[in-house]
């Protein structure tokens, strides 16, 4: 079976690949695309099985693709927001995992896909809705991190920011303490405290508590200044900067 995943998050990719290939052996991973129009384009020129699609791209949602073009193939949606389901199941999705996906999860999800022998019945959107609407959602007071051989206990307070570099992802304190953590920008944003920390763009979520200052720049973009001081300038990206000053004023 040949499957396509959209995700422009290239360790969460890669990470949701082996899960896949551990998952299920017959199943080939044909395709990455990280944005609407290479998926757009991949998807006229390649044919495929399934599809595994981040619902929150860095260009958009990829709810764009499916009504730009129709693969007529299953799509298992993946994003780290609720609000987004009900819109996932008006295509032809099978399913709808919530980050970090867990691998009982997908395990559900291919057995699912594999007993769709028959047109899926139709979603029922209103108990759709009200499981979402009273679902309580629960987050991180704190986090483990690893100094050496040794365990350590970061309390989500005392967190400044979190920076991807590279393969690693690394928590800075308020006290310009440094360590790597082991989620992906993506979980985190999961887990996190949503009124108190924001994806500002692919590389940085910054906590709200540790904004020093904050400058327009051009097309609406927001330059902040964060304490302790980052080794490279923070730009909340262009998508990104409307959401931005809807947190900022709660």
């Amino acid at each position: 079976m040949k499957v396509l995943i959209i995700e422009d998050e290239p360790l969460a990719a890669k990470r949701l690949e082996r899960m896949i290939l551990k998952e299920a052996e017959d199943f080939v991973v044909t395709g990455r695309t990280e944005s609407i129009a290479e998926s757009i384009s991949f998807l006229e020129e390649n044919k495929v099985d399934l599809i595994f699609a981040d619902i929150h791209l860095s260009d958009g949602h990829s709810f764009t693709i499916f009504e730009t073009i129709n693969p007529n193939v299953p799509i298992i949606f993946t994003t780290a927001y609720d609000q987004y389901a009900i819109k996932a199941f008006q295509w032809n999705s099978i399913d709808y995992l919530l980050k970090p996906i867990e691998k009982e999860a997908l395990s559900k999800s291919v057995n699912k896909l594999r007993a769709s022998l028959k047109p899926l019945s139709p979603i029922d959107l209103e108990a759709l809705t009200s499981a979402i609407t009273e679902k309580k959602k629960t987050y991180k007071s704190r986090l483990v991190v690893q100094v050496g051989d040794n365990l350590k206990l970061v309390h989500i307070e005392d967190i400044a920011y979190f920076k991807g570099e590279g393969k690693y992802v690394y928590v800075f304190t308020h006290e310009g303490k440094k360590f790597i953590v082991d989620h992906t920008l993506t979980e985190l944003e999961t887990i996190l405290k949503p009124e108190l920390f924001f994806r500002v763009n692919r590389q940085f979520i910054i906590s709200i508590n540790a904004i020093k200052n904050m400058f327009t720049q051009s097309k609406g973009r927001v330059m902040v200044e964060l304490e302790p001081k980052t080794d490279i300038v923070v730009i909340v990206s262009v998508e990104r900067s409307p959401n931005f000053k809807k947190w900022l004023n709660g």
